[in-house]
């Protein structure tokens, strides 16, 4: 996003060694970090930024580090905590330290635009929204949003998706209903208060909103899920990007990053309880380093990656940008029709190996 938003946004440092991660329930892994300390530091570092969980940015992390999947596929990773969006943005984009970053491309295309040294390198993650609405009320689909009102994060690439799919209802994203602004952490308590009729919650806070009030608030559209149809793909990802400068000093290390994101996915299949345990810790925050768990607790973790919220989940996957191509170019239209680009970007933005 993290990291629409910064929440869906995860951004990678490489000044420091990484920390040894307080896994409570995961004290022999801990035992193996020590142990493979010194081969770590040989590797190419990169590092997460991310709030203190449980955002998105976080979740992955414990599972890297506890299993050692940075050091198998070749790289070393390190976690740094950031309190606001736009510091752990201005540390990505202005290279302060290498980096490498989850995000909807609307960011990296309007940054690459304006000269940043960034390269996509591949998509890393299915990250559900919902537009939510009462589920007893007047809104049961986008079409239904005409003379209402809606939430929704205008920065974020997820409200390209809602305008797209309001075009395609044959709606005027100006004229036929109100859209606010709002900032995706507030949605689902705005949403809750009577503010909106609609508005975009991301999937873990709609969770937690149908626990608090079950059946009272239902998904009308999952927006990525449905203009992956209107653009006639299976999904829409997240993506991986690197700065230029770190790919030219380490190469042939994309096909390890995107491979421990996989491998990711595949231990939570495969190990569910094991994968809840080492994600549920608090994260603490040392001088600015991140330490622990992604703070997951039960209830969440089952939603978004075992039963699904309404058929959607979360899933993790590292899928190389040459099969990813086409479908980027249609998604930076959305996004230049709109306003949020002033430009499709060049072939530069893609880097492949």
């Amino acid at each position: 996003m993290l990291w629409g938003g910064g929440i869906e946004m995860l951004t990678a440092y490489v000044r420091q060694p990484a920390r040894r991660f307080l896994l409570s329930a995961a004290v022999i892994i801990v035992a193996g970090l020590v142990a493979g300390a010194a081969s770590a530091q040989s590797l190419p570092t990169l590092g997460t930024v991310s709030f203190p969980g449980p955002a998105m940015s976080a979740q992955p992390v414990p599972i890297i580090k506890g299993l050692k999947l940075d050091e198998k596929n070749g790289w070393n990773l390190d976690w740094n905590i950031r309190t606001t969006a736009a510091a752990y943005l201005n540390d990505y984009y202005t290279n302060v330290y290498s980096a490498l970053h989850v995000s909807g491309v609307n960011y990296l295309a309007a940054n690459y635009n304006k000269g940043a040294p960034i390269r996509i390198i591949g998509g890393t993650l299915v990250f559900p929204y919902a537009v939510m609405a009462l589920a007893d009320g007047p809104v049961k689909s986008i079409a239904d949003l005409k003379g209402k009102s809606l939430g929704s994060p205008k920065a974020s690439y997820i409200h390209a998706y809602v305008v797209a799919l309001l075009k395609a209802a044959k709606l005027d994203p100006d004229k036929d209903l109100k859209i606010d602004n709002i900032d995706i952490l507030q949605a689902a308590a705005l949403l809750e208060r009577g503010d909106y009729d609609a508005a975009l919650v991301p999937a873990e806070y709609a969770v937690r909103l149908d626990a608090q009030a079950p059946g009272k608030y239902k998904p009308i559209s999952f927006p990525d899920k449905d203009v992956a149809k209107l653009l006639g793909v299976d999904e829409m990802y997240l993506v991986f990007t690197v700065h230029a400068d770190w790919l030219k000093q380490n190469p042939g290390k994309i096909k390890g990053l995107l491979a421990t994101m996989t491998e990711v996915q595949k231990f939570i299949d495969a190990n569910p309880a094991e994968a809840q345990k080492l994600l549920a810790p608090r994260t603490d925050n040392s001088g600015g380093k991140g330490t622990g768990g992604a703070n997951l607790d039960a209830v969440i973790f089952k939603a978004m990656y075992q039963d699904g919220y309404y058929g959607r989940k979360m899933k993790w996957v590292g899928i190389p940008v040459k099969d990813l191509k086409a479908q980027l170019k249609k998604e930076f239209e959305l996004y230049k029709d709109i306003g949020m680009i002033d430009k499709v970007p060049d072939d530069g933005i893609f880097f492949e190996e």
